[in-house]
């Protein structure tokens, strides 16, 4: 009987465990606890629903390692590869709190952090445009219908693997995304371990400069010799991307030079002005914006940002949290199964490996509790 209902190994019904995790990787523990106490005529302990998650994790590798890959609309003749790193508070070894705690006053000081490795993959068609139209879309946040929308789109972060695992775990899924014809654009932001990193497994990819890291610099600079949010900063920083866009980035940095020679600046200033040029120089061969105009490649790295604010900010990051890391990891990994919309398809994988796991049946179209309880439900 137990066999015939897939009676699973904790004491918590399948759709218990489905609702928690649903819950806990959406807001803290302590409202997912409220939430499910109130519903069900059960007291869940907080661990009970660390424990629900943590359960998951290798279940969720394993499920993206066999998931089959997605079919490419011939439309979308771009394929994109997008890396970044986002810091997770961990908590100090040897407490014995609940995973959200309050975090402690000197989170400045180095340690207290850990970089998460966060991956992102899409397809998309060209998007060709001129760079008045970008210029207007990231200075005066100028929305566009026509923008083609990202496609087969599949995140992933990861605390516990080295980097050059979860980049390999990107590679993968370009591949599953990169059908024969199709040209790959890889976006990153600055950072050098990241670029050599991804270098090594996309040697044939357009590498892309983030704009947006760019503007950022800019408006660092434009600091410097004008005053916060008036109109001359706001034109320093317009006229810069303008011609970044039309590919005239040397000339744009040695105006930079020349500035700085020609205005009295403080030493601070001066020295935040040649930080600027530095990132600018070392990262000229990566801004070739007028050639990802002209072929309608993504100059930005929106959907990289957005992934890391959905995986990391909007839960890890909730106020006074810190984590220990295999708790990290496994929220994570089940919000990336969230992200990506694969919550169901997940959750009858899992049902379905454990039946041949616990009471070794392989059959996956046996009928299921979920599918009685759910309708009973309603």
């Amino acid at each position: 009987m137990d066999a015939e209902i897939n009676l699973p190994e904790r004491s918590y019904s399948y759709l218990v465990q489905e609702f928690s995790s649903r819950l806990a990787v959406a807001m803290s523990y302590e409202d997912a606890q409220e939430i499910m106490n109130f519903f069900f005529p059960v007291t869940m302990p907080i661990r009970s629903l660390e424990g629900m998650v943590s359960d998951l994790c290798d279940d969720v590798d394993r499920y993206y390692k066999e998931k089959a890959p997605p079919e490419v609309s011939p439309e979308a003749v771009i394929t994109v590869a997008t890396v970044d790193k986002k810091g997770v508070v961990i908590r100090r070894s040897g407490t014995d709190q609940t995973v959200a705690e309050v975090v402690p006053s000197d989170l400045d000081k180095p340690g207290k952090k850990k970089m998460a490795t966060v991956i992102s993959t899409y397809v998309t068609a060209r998007y060709l445009r001129k760079p008045d139209d970008v210029v207007g879309e990231v200075t005066d946040h100028q929305s566009c219908n026509s923008r083609p929308k990202a496609q087969n789109k599949i995140t992933w972060g990861s605390l516990t693997e080295v980097p050059e695992t979860t980049v390999a775990r990107l590679k993968k899924a370009v591949d599953q995304r990169l059908p024969q014809g199709n040209e790959l654009v890889c976006i990153l932001d600055g950072e050098r371990s990241l670029w050599a990193l991804v270098y090594a497994y996309f040697r044939s990819a357009f590498f892309v400069l983030d704009i947006f890291h760019v503007l950022e610099h800019l408006g660092k600079a434009a600091l410097c010799f004008h005053d916060q949010g008036s109109p001359q900063a706001r034109e320093f920083v317009t006229e810069r991307l303008r011609m970044l866009l039309q590919g005239k980035a040397g000339r744009m940095i040695g105006g930079l030079k020349q500035m700085l020679t020609k205005h009295e600046l403080s030493n601070g200033a001066r020295h935040s002005v040649n930080q600027v040029i530095g990132y600018l120089e070392r990262n000229r061969k990566h801004m070739r914006y007028e050639i990802c105009l002209a072929k309608g490649y993504p100059v930005g790295s929106g959907v990289i940002e957005g992934a890391c604010r959905n995986l990391i900010n909007d839960r890890l990051e909730l106020t006074g949290m810190s984590w220990k890391i295999q708790g990290a990891e496994s929220v994570m990994r089940l919000r990336a199964v969230h992200i990506n919309k694969d919550w169901e398809a997940f959750w009858i994988y899992r049902r379905q490996s454990e039946r041949r796991r616990l009471y070794g049946i392989e059959d996956s179209s046996s009928s299921d509790i979920r599918d009685q309880e759910l309708p009973c439900a309603a």
